[in-house]
C-alpha cells in the first residue's frame, strides 16, 4: 500500500513542475527568393575604392651608338662620322621629359682636310606623342676640333622609337646655328638605358 502511495505522489510532483518552452529556429528565405510586395530589397553597402595615384616614371641614364652623315658644306670637311652619346632623361609625366646628352663624333675627313671631332653637349625636351614613338628637340654647344678648336651653338631635332630599355632615334643635326643653311647632317643613334 505504501509503495502505491509513493508512486502516486511522485507522479503528481512531476506533473506539477513547469516545463521549459522549446525554441524553434526562425524560417529563412532561400537566397533566390523575391522580396515581399512593398518591401525594398536590402543591398550591402560597398566601400569606396581608394584613389589611384599615378607614379612618375623613374629617371634613367643610357648609352647610344651614333652615326652621322654630313650634308652641304658640312660634307666638304667630312664624309661620315661615328661616335657615342651618354644621356640622362628626367621624366615629368608619362608623356614629357627633360633630356641631357653629351658625346663625341669622330669623322672620316674629306680629301685634303683634317680629321674632324665634334663634341655636342645638349639639353632638350622629349614628348611621347604616341607611345612608343616620341619626338625630341635638343640645343646646346657643339665643340669642333679640326686642326684648331672652335665652338658654336647647335641644334638637333627628330624622332625615335622606344621598346623597354632599347631605343632608336633619327634626327637632323645642325652643328652651327650661325650657318644652319649650309651646315647640317643626318644623325642616327641606337642605344639602351642602364
Amino acid at each position: 500500500m505504501r509503495t502505491v502511495i509513493g508512486l502516486v505522489l511522485s507522479a503528481s510532483t512531476a506533473l506539477a513542475q513547469p516545463t521549459s518552452p522549446v525554441t524553434l529556429p526562425a524560417p529563412t528565405a532561400p537566397a533566390d527568393a523575391e522580396p515581399a510586395p512593398g518591401v525594398e530589397p536590402t543591398v550591402p553597402a560597398e566601400s569606396p575604392a581608394p584613389p589611384q595615384v599615378t607614379a612618375r616614371p623613374a629617371r634613367s641614364i643610357g648609352i647610344d651608338a651614333a652615326i652621322v652623315l654630313p650634308m652641304s658644306d658640312y660634307a666638304d670637311d667630312a664624309k661620315i662620322g661615328f661616335g657615342a652619346f651618354a644621356r640622362a632623361e628626367l621624366p615629368r609625366s608619362e608623356l614629357f621629359a627633360f633630356t641631357l646628352r653629351g658625346g663625341a663624333l669622330l669623322h672620316v675627313p674629306a680629301e685634303n682636310r683634317d680629321a674632324l671631332l665634334l663634341v655636342p653637349l645638349l639639353a632638350g625636351v622629349q614628348f611621347a606623342f604616341a607611345k612608343p614613338r616620341f619626338v625630341a628637340v635638343d640645343a646646346g654647344l657643339m665643340f669642333r676640333y679640326a686642326g684648331e678648336a672652335a665652338a658654336a651653338a647647335g641644334l638637333a631635332f627628330g624622332g625615335g622609337y622606344r621598346s623597354g630599355r632599347i631605343s632608336a632615334r633619327a634626327e637632323f643635326l645642325v652643328p652651327d646655328l650661325g650657318a644652319a643653311d649650309s651646315t647640317a647632317g643626318v644623325l642616327a643613334s641606337f642605344g639602351f638605358s642602364l
